[in-house]
Order: structure tokens, then C-alpha cells, then sequence
């Protein structure tokens, strides 16, 4: 909530310009514990979590502290079109629950497309009204295809290679790790601009209504050349959508 409190005070500074995106977080029920295999099993801290914001989005005071004392957090939450949720997560079982609340919905960059049909189908269950649906996806242009496939992944995997394992996850089961040189091309766009623009015209038509591009290199000079190409982008798509 502590979180949330930040967020809702960026919105109120500048308006309509965030977006908040809310996933599973695990924590220790005995974070004490010194050897690993004394500790008690990782918990899902996302469920409660998700009624409660939507609770103080709608401007009701939230309990805290062990008296249950209620506390009104500041500044008053804005308006929930100035503050649009997002819920990262491909269980079906919380599908009901964002769908109560209205949020909308995140897929990470390494997150494959091919299950979105099910989320969405699940989510329309519950309500009528297509949530908003934000999917990431990595950013490499170039003329050549094939060059820009093999650039990206070089990046990818420069990437597995420093970023730890996070807690209670299995080596080898993170979803950076299970992307493949013939894979790369599903989790980034690639290519000239008609390449890029074929790949956002698929994912307009699975549902897709906001992208968050990851630029595909550590280089700060590339970094940017590819803001201003993905700037080109932005505008030729926002022209042709309108």
C-alpha cells in the first residue's frame, strides 16, 4: 500500500502519464532463518493485496496496524481512469478477481502470446468489457532480419547470465531461460520498420492496447538511435491507428 501511496502521488503530478502494474510478489514466513532448508515455504502475497487496493481506490480507509485501526492514506486516490491497474499474472484463477475490479492486464516480456486467448476468454467470463492489456516485449531494429535476430539474442542471453535466480524458483525455469535463438523473434521486434509494424498489427489482433519496449542493447549510443526509431514508430502507429 505503501507502494500504491507513491503511485497515486505521481498521478496526482502528473496526470494520466502512469500506469501501475501490480504482480506476485513472494516473501519468507520465517525470513530469520539462516539455513535454507529451516524455512518455511514461499507464500503468495498477491491475493489480498489486490481487494485491498481496489478498496482504497475507491477511496475507503484500509485497516492497519493490530488494533484494525482504519488509516486513510494521502493524497485521496485519483480518479481510477489516472491511475489504471495492471495485474501481471497468467493464472486463470485470479482471472475473476481482476475482472471484479476492472483492472487491467500485463504480460511480461518473456512471456509467451499463445495463453492470452485463454486469459482473455477467462477475464470476459466475469466481464463483459475487454480489459486494457499491456504485453512487453524487447526492441531491436535493423535492415537485416536475421542480423538483428542474432544481436538480440546475443542480448538476451548476456542478460541470463547476470541476472540472478530469483528465490523459490528452480534454475533453468525463469522465462528469460527458456528462450531460444529460434524463439527470440516471439518476445521481440525485429527488423526494418515493416517488420515492426507486422508485429504490432498481431499483437492489435490478440488484444494488445498498450506495449512497453526494452531496448535489446547495452550500448549507449545504440540506446539512442533506437529511442529515436522507436519515437518514428510511435508516431507512424498512433497516426495510422487514429
Amino acid at each position: 500500500m505503501e507502494i500504491a501511496e507513491i503511485a497515486s502521488s505521481l498521478a496526482v503530478l502528473a496526470p494520466r502519464r502512469l500506469r501501475l502494474g501490480v504482480a506476485r510478489g513472494k516473501f519468507s514466513a520465517a525470513p530469520q532463518a539462516t539455513n535454507h532448508s529451516d524455512r518455511a515455504p514461499f507464500i503468495d502475497s498477491l491475493a489480498e493485496p489486490i481487494d485491498a487496493l481496489a478498496a482504497w481506490l475507491e477511496g475507503h480507509a484500509l485497516p492497519t496496524g493490530a488494533e484494525g485501526a482504519l488509516k486513510r492514506l494521502a493524497p485521496t486516490p485519483p480518479p481510477r481512469a489516472d491511475l489504471p491497474v495492471y495485474l501481471a499474472t497468467r493464472q486463470i484463477s485470479r482471472m475473476a478477481r481482476a475482472a471484479a475490479h476492472g483492472f487491467g492486464l500485463m504480460v511480461g516480456q518473456f512471456w509467451p502470446t499463445a495463453p492470452l486467448n485463454e486469459l482473455l476468454a477467462e477475464y470476459r467470463r466475469h466481464n463483459p468489457i475487454a480489459p486494457e492489456l499491456m504485453v512487453s516485449r524487447g526492441f531491436c531494429p535493423g535492415k537485416n532480419t536475421a542480423t538483428a535476430r542474432a544481436k538480440a539474442f546475443t542480448h538476451i542471453e548476456a542478460v541470463r547470465q547476470r541476472k540472478p535466480n530469483p528465490q523459490g524458483t528452480a534454475p533453468g525455469q525463469r522465462p528469460i531461460d527458456r528462450v531460444t535463438a529460434d524463439s527470440v523473434a516471439d518476445f521481440v521486434l525485429l527488423g526494418d520498420e515493416s517488420a515492426q509494424r507486422e508485429a504490432l498489427q498481431q499483437l492489435a489482433a490478440l488484444g494488445v492496447t498498450d506495449l512497453a519496449l526494452n531496448l535489446m542493447t547495452d550500448d549507449p549510443i545504440e540506446q539512442a538511435e533506437w529511442l529515436a526509431a522507436l519515437g518514428e514508430l510511435s508516431q507512424h502507429w498512433q497516426t495510422e491507428s487514429a
